[in-house]
Parts: C-alpha cells; structure tokens; sequence
C-alpha cells in the first residue's frame, strides 16, 4: 500500500539533501525515502525568488524575514511608513531574496491521466538584490507596499553579493485528481460547462495517448494557482517545448498540407496526437489548425485519425476551448 506523504517530513527530507547540478542526490533522496511513488524531474524553470531578509551595509544579518521585520517597525510607528523611513533610510540596509529554478517532479499514483502527484522543489541561493530605502525625499515611503518593495532599483548581476550556496527548498506537494475536483466545483459557470482542466484530462484519458499507455505526467506538469484553484498546461522538458515547430494556419489553408505538418509534429514530440494538446496549450499550435482538420473530416474530405482522436476533435471543434 502506497504510504501517505507527510509535507512536514518532505520539508525535512528536501532540506538535508545536498545540492548538485544534475539533481541526482534529490532523486535518490526521494526514492529512498519515497519508494512508492516514482517522482521524474519533468521540468526546470527559473526567476523565482523567495523569503527576502535584510542585512546591514556590512553584511551582518538584521532579518531573516523582510516582512516580519518590516510590520514590527510599522507597529513601533503606529502604522507610519514615513516613520520608518526616516528611521532607517541612512542605514545603509539590503533586501536579499533567496533566488533560484523551481523544479517540477511527477509522480504517477493511478491509472487515470490525472491520478499523479506534483512535487515542487525550490532549488535557490541567497543574494543582494536592491538597497532597502532611498534616503531623497522624493522617495518617501507612503504604505507598508512601498517599504516591503522599495524605492530603489534591483541590483544588476554584477552587483549582487552571493550570500549562501544552493540549497533544496520543498514548496508543495499537489494530488492532482483531487486539486482538479476542487477547481472542477468552482469552475463551473451559468452555461454549466466542463472547466478547461476537466476536459483536458478527460480529453488525454479518451484519445490515443491515454489509450495507448502514455501517461500525461511523463510529458507534462501544471502551473498551479496560489491563492485560488487554477490549472495551466506546461510540456515538460524533455519533449522539446519550443524547439518544436510552429503551426499556425490561415483558415484557408489545405487540410492535408496542415494534416502533415501536424503528423510530422507528433513525430518530434515523440507521442501521438501531441499537437492536439499542444494546440489547447496554444504557444506551438493554433487553433484554426483543429477546425481546418475537423471540418475537413465532418465534410467528409478526410480521415486522417484514429476514430477515438477523432471523438476528442470534433467534441472540441463543436465547443472550444484552450489556456
């Protein structure tokens, strides 16, 4: 039986592992403490930052958390802002931020396309990155925003104080099935459709790729809402994401011109009826490329696709939909 994964354990688990480029002591780490569930390193994105600090002209630590230090000083001025600045705008002070890649991890936990897990590791270091305050007038702080943001430019690269090594950071851990039927409860609107992320699944589950064994978390993750449910399509790095090639007919375009160039791009994303989904994902694939091979099948030009494809074609061209 598949254990339960505890967040408070994983945190501890992500933060004794060593780092290396490769992230090879991460997956290690996890498959022998997680041996149950098989997380792939599917996806590396940068710019993220996180847990800004503050140091002192000289480097010595002030706060390890902008934001606590930052409504302390606001409760000792009795919510003034000014008060704050002109309190500390000669001190020299330095936001830091923790910056790094977030690295997206899958793990399948059933047999259907939206049965996985989603880890996401923060792999970050510390560094300098903007004077706190600007001690010109012209710059006085008005609300809390402004004193947690500053009035200062970002450091340029080459300005930056690198102030500890990379280090692992455990974020979240997302059962997708369920996260997918919570949104699923609020997504529905007055017309009472499907949300875009149901149908999604459904579409993968009922198409050659599902059928045909392909997992969806072996060639893609989800971009997650924060504060509210939201599911955002993203391939994972091994399939070729923007080395694939570009398909964006005009409406006017042959079906079958368009039918190969879309067979041909399956065959570089390694999977079939790949470019349907890229086509919902929009970036490589547009939309009139589905209706032109659609409406050619339901004007009976064409068969180009497995009768299950077709079903998942001609259901989206008669209601669309995309992220």
């Amino acid at each position: 039986m598949q254990e339960e994964l505890n967040n408070v354990e994983l945190t501890k688990t992500v933060a004794d592992i060593d780092y290396n480029p490769d992230h090879k002591s991460l997956l290690t780490a996890l498959q022998e403490r997680i041996p149950d569930f098989a997380f792939r390193l599917i996806a590396v994105r940068d710019g993220f930052y996180s847990q800004p600090g503050i140091i002192d002209r000289d480097g010595n630590r002030v706060s390890n958390s902008l934001d606590v230090w930052i409504d302390n000083e606001l409760a000792e001025a009795n919510g003034d802002a000014n008060k704050v600045w002109i309190r500390h705008k000669h001190e020299g002070l330095i936001k830091t931020a923790w910056v790094g890649e977030m690295l997206y991890l899958t793990a399948p936990s059933g047999p259907e396309a939206d049965d996985y897990l989603q880890l996401e590791i923060m792999c970050e270091q510390e560094m300098t990155v903007q004077t706190l305050f600007n001690s010109d007038p012209i710059w006085v702080p008005e609300d809390r925003h402004d004193l947690v943001f500053g009035n200062c430019s970002y450091f340029s690269d080459c300005r930056r104080t690198l102030l500890s090594p990379f280090r692992y950071q455990f974020d979240r851990l997302t059962n997708i099935q369920p996260y997918l039927q919570n949104l699923a409860k609020k997504a529905i609107d007055w017309r009472d459709q499907e949300s875009s992320a149901v149908r999604l699944f459904r579409d993968w589950q009922e198409s050659t790729p599902g059928i045909s064994g392909n997992r969806y978390c072996d060639h893609w993750f989800a971009k997650l809402g924060r504060h509210q449910p939201s599911l955002i399509p993203q391939w994972a790095d091994a399939d070729g994401g923007l080395e694939l090639p570009e398909i964006f007919p005009d409406c006017c375009a042959s079906p079958y011109g368009v039918m190969e160039s879309l067979i041909e791009f399956d065959a570089h994303a390694g999977y079939p009826f790949a470019w349907y989904f890229y086509m919902l994902h929009g970036n490589r694939i547009g939309s009139n490329a589905g209706s032109i091979i659609a409406e050619a099948i339901e004007d009976g030009k064409m068969k180009p696709l497995p009768e299950c494809d077709e079903q998942v074609l001609l259901r989206w061209n008669n209601q669309k939909y995309g992220f």
